[in-house]
């Protein structure tokens, strides 16, 4: 028997099964799939990158801030070639902007809860110049776009039939690409109701219309063997051009959308850290079902360095060493490194008990926050973080 063969006959027929899934809805469905199989396949080439610790980053806070950041963005304004750091503030309802050279505060603007000109919740927002900041309302369906001193330029209001699904998360935010925002987009409900449904939503906030619902789909076979919502919902974020990157908790695969083509293509982006497959919640005994099960989290473009970034959290006892119960946070994080075209070139594994699951990109280098529970260093006046050089492996 030709054992090479079979090998790839087995990986050809994985892969469309799971294009089929997640990019056509008119497709039928192979009722016996078996998950598991795919996690067998290994990455093919592996040209050798790391990241290396280079500094610590801190900004300075207030008692009107955290030292904590949930929500933080990068913006590079390459014309005055100056470099800011914009921090989503709970406390005070509003977003700071730091000096990202000297690490000072220069702006705090705070919106009004009520009111013609209020913001009741900054739930998220984007940068897309200094003086065109776009800040999300999910409880009121609304986009406000506001200056840099935080006027407010103009409301965007979202369809009613389509803003129920429409949201954000820290881990999956919403951007902007010329006159269109690409949002997280997924029905709610149980984890075996949201097979085959769409993942993104393109939106056109001059026209305020939605156009289109993006894949890629949920898989069903996700969906239908058991697995919990945390490693269903997809994970977005912004790729090369006019590309979305989505990520499902449970599989070792990214999805690349084109949004100008209309077409999708997965790849391969496996952990070397991932020995077994990800177990659904029928397989896991119940102790255990505190996500701490190993997943996948998101997946993101450095354009400075032109290399993927994607975030895998390795499964974790249910107690310590001290019989203390673990939480998702015990978890270990890596980073998987891959170039433009997804093949895997490296992987680090980050301190125990340190750096957080915020990633930052900057120009000088990866930016991780560093705001963990259990660091003993986190100080209360400072927002840290660790900034990371991509360099070439010595191995």
């Amino acid at each position: 028997m030709n054992y090479t063969h079979q090998y790839y006959h087995l990986f050809f027929n994985l892969i469309v099964i799971f294009i089929l899934s997640a990019c056509d809805s008119k497709q039928s469905v192979n009722r016996n799939f078996d998950i598991t199989e795919v996690h067998k396949i290994e990455n093919i080439e592996k040209i050798n990158l790391t990241l290396e610790k280079s500094k610590e980053i801190i900004f300075e806070v207030d008692t009107n801030s955290r030292n904590f950041s949930l929500y933080p963005f990068y913006y590079y304004d390459s014309v005055k070639q100056k470099e800011y750091f914009f921090n989503r503030n709970e406390i005070t309802n509003g977003i700071d902007i730091y000096d990202f050279s000297s690490k000072n505060l220069i702006k705090r603007i705070d919106f009004d809860t009520q009111g013609p000109e209020g913001i009741s919740h900054v739930d998220a927002f984007f940068v897309k110049n200094t003086d065109s900041i776009f800040v999300f309302n999910r409880m009121s369906s609304r986009i406000s776009l506001i200056d840099f001193e935080g006027n407010i330029a103009r409301r965007y209001k979202l369809p009613e039939n389509s803003a129920r699904n429409i949201y954000t998360t820290i881990l999956s935010k919403f951007f902007v690409y010329e006159n269109f925002m690409v949002f997280n987009y997924t029905a709610f409900g149980p984890p075996e109701k949201l097979g085959r449904t769409h993942t993104a939503v393109l939106y056109d906030y001059e026209k305020e219309k939605v156009t289109r619902l993006l894949p890629p789909l949920i898989p069903q076979q996700l969906t239908k063997n058991n697995y919990a919502s945390h490693q269903v919902i997809p994970q977005m974020s912004k790729g090369i051009g006019f590309t979305t990157i989505t990520r499902f908790g449970a599989l070792p695969f990214v999805y690349e959308y084109d949004i100008l083509k209309d077409s999708v293509q997965m790849h391969q982006l496996k952990s070397e850290k991932q020995s077994t497959f990800v177990k659904p919640m029928d397989k896991v005994e119940p102790s255990r079902r505190k996500f701490l099960e190993k997943s996948y989290l998101q997946t993101f473009y450095d354009p400075y360095r032109k290399v993927y970034y994607s975030i895998y959290m390795d499964d974790v006892a249910n107690t310590d060493e001290n019989n203390n119960p673990n939480t998702n946070e015990d978890r270990e994080m890596s980073i998987i490194i891959a170039d433009e075209s997804f093949r895997y070139r490296g992987e680090i594994t980050l301190e125990k008990n340190k750096n957080f699951r915020i990633l930052l990109v900057t120009k000088g280098g990866l930016l991780i926050s560093t705001a963990h529970p259990k660091n003993d260093n986190l100080v209360e006046e400072e927002m840290q973080f660790d900034l990371f050089k991509l360099k070439k492996s010595p191995k």
